[in-house]
């Protein structure tokens, strides 16, 4: 019997004076959902592992992502085969090779984050139909796809110049970046709500933090293009503050994924526990 007010988690409906094994009287949903207050200790594995492992990779994609605008860079002013454009020559194996190595960093990024918002059983008939994950896992397929047609169109720029003409080059990369910035804002809400279902304060407050800084930094860098008197002070508060944001970005992602881990150690703990005493009502 539930001796405290408790709203329910999808309607709010105060479910005190009801039995744990009961359902919620307005929406129908399990009281024992409420309950667990859709924490992740109480996910499958399965998904649990699919965080943790999409969180790594994440990681490991720093690692690559530098590495991946330096060749993005290559492709843009080597000469392709088969064009009759100017620039550094080279082949088909070299411009293959740079290719997949811009891919790399922001393949694995975006790998990571599909995996981390893969769709949680604890969360059907609560989750809201825009809710954060939701959104980012949209985001990631476009961002994903607008990468892939910016590489693939750096690479066979020969075949289309008078789009490029057109259209120009800031404007492509503007197609792909304001995605990129979405998916930013609503990865760092995911990761919030992930951390909080964790019970990881420390990730909440670094997800908060460059929310914060991230916006300063957005400000000083717009001060800095529109040529706002100082510009230089600008300009350089605006890359110390990308600069913070990054190793921000890192460390809650670390972060992450280590209370990820203590959140599966506990799950397996608990399972480990329960055997026993299920094997004794079994016998009895």
């Amino acid at each position: 019997m539930i001796d405290a007010d408790l709203p329910c988690l999808t309607c709010g409906y105060n479910l005190r004076g009801l039995r744990s094994g009961g359902v919620c009287p307005e929406c129908g949903l399990a009281v024992q959902r409420t309950l667990r207050g859709g924490l992740l200790k109480f996910s499958r594995p399965s998904h649990l592992r699919s965080v943790h492992n999409g969180a790594e990779l994440v990681l490991l994609s720093f690692l690559f992502l530098g590495p991946a605008g330096v060749t993005l860079w290559l492709l843009s002013i080597i000469s392709v085969p088969g064009s009759q454009a100017g620039g550094l020559r080279t082949n088909g194996f070299v411009v293959a090779v740079l290719a997949i190595a811009a891919l790399l960093g922001p393949g694995s990024l975006l790998w990571g984050w599909w995996m981390i918002t893969g769709p949680d059983a604890e969360l059907q008939g609560i989750e809201r139909r825009w809710s954060a994950r939701r959104i980012t896992r949209r985001l990631t397929l476009t961002v994903g796809a607008l990468y892939l047609g910016l590489l693939l169109l750096i690479v066979f720029r020969h075949l289309v110049p008078d789009l490029l003409a057109l259209v120009g080059w800031h404007r492509l990369s503007l197609v792909v970046t304001c995605p990129a910035l979405a998916h930013l804002v609503t990865s760092l809400r995911c990761l919030q709500q992930l951390a909080a279902r964790a019970e990881g304060e420390a990730v909440e407050v670094g997800a908060t933090a460059i929310y914060l800084l991230g916006g300063a930094t957005l400000f000083c860098f717009l001060a800095a293009v529109l040529g706002w008197p100082l510009l230089a002070i600008f300009a350089l508060f605006a890359l110390a503050g990308l600069g913070a944001c990054l190793v921000l970005y890192v460390t809650s992602m670390a972060r992450f994924e280590a209370v990820m881990r203590a959140v599966m150690k506990e799950q397996a703990g608990a399972a480990t526990q329960r055997q026993p005493t299920r094997e004794a009502e079994e016998r009895s």
